[in-house]
Order: structure tokens, then C-alpha cells, then sequence
């Protein structure tokens, strides 16, 4: 993800995602963080495939943070590829978002294992 520019609470990025045969496919996104709402909400530019909406929900636990997403996405045109591959697309970004979330706002992610480094 680069970002390609900032104006208050709104980013635009550029997002690079593995595509059909490793193509890399470039997207570019505005992201909004409504504080008041505590929601990040973004939606594609510019994209001749795809229109997505989608909307980050953050929510208090107490010690932890519940993060609610909803995603609508439409194919602007045909496209000869199975369902499957535009799902793992759509998938990647996702998970590509949330990831450089994590990074950006310094968040651990939970050991689930069940051990520790500490224990014996």
C-alpha cells in the first residue's frame, strides 16, 4: 500500500494485490475515518472492474477492540475468470487492510496457542 495523498481524516492509497497468473493489479482506494462514529469507511476510485464500499466498525471490549466489517462489492464488467478467483481478490485486499491496520496502529494479535515463551 502507498499512500498518494492526505487531506484531514481522508487517505487516498494505492493497493497492489497479487492478481490472475501473479498479474499484479493496482487499486486505488479512499479510505475515512469518522472518529465521532469510531468507523473507517472507504470505497474504490477510478477502478473499471470493481465498485466496493466498505465500512470498518470499531467497537469497545473493554481491553480489546471488536472490529465489525461489511464489504459490498460489484463487478463493473465481465470478467472470464471463475467466481473463486475474484473471492480470493476480494479476499486479499481484505486481509492486506487489515494487516497494515495492525501495523499501523501497533496491534498484537492474541497468542492462541495455548503456551507461552514465559512457561517452562
Amino acid at each position: 500500500m502507498r499512500v498518494v495523498s492526505q487531506s484531514g481524516n481522508k487517505k487516498i492509497v494505492d493497493m497492489d494485490i497479487a492478481g490472475p497468473g501473479g498479474q499484479p493489479i493496482t487499486t486505488e482506494l479512499e479510505f475515512e475515518y469518522l472518529p465521532d462514529e469510531k468507523k473507517i469507511v472507504y470505497h474504490t476510485l477510478n477502478n473499471p472492474l470493481l465498485d466496493t464500499h466498505a465500512a470498518y466498525q470499531l467497537g469497545d471490549e473493554g481491553t480489546s477492540t471488536l472490529i465489525t466489517y461489511h464489504e459490498t462489492t460489484h463487478l463493473l464488467q465481465s470478467v472470464p475468470v471463475p467466481d473463486g478467483v475474484i473471492k480470493q481478490v476480494i479476499r486479499t485486499i481484505f486481509i492486506s487492510q487489515l494487516e497494515t491496520l495492525k501495523r499501523t496502529l501497533n496491534i498484537k494479535t492474541a497468542d492462541t496457542s495455548g503456551t507461552s515463551d514465559d512457561e517452562p
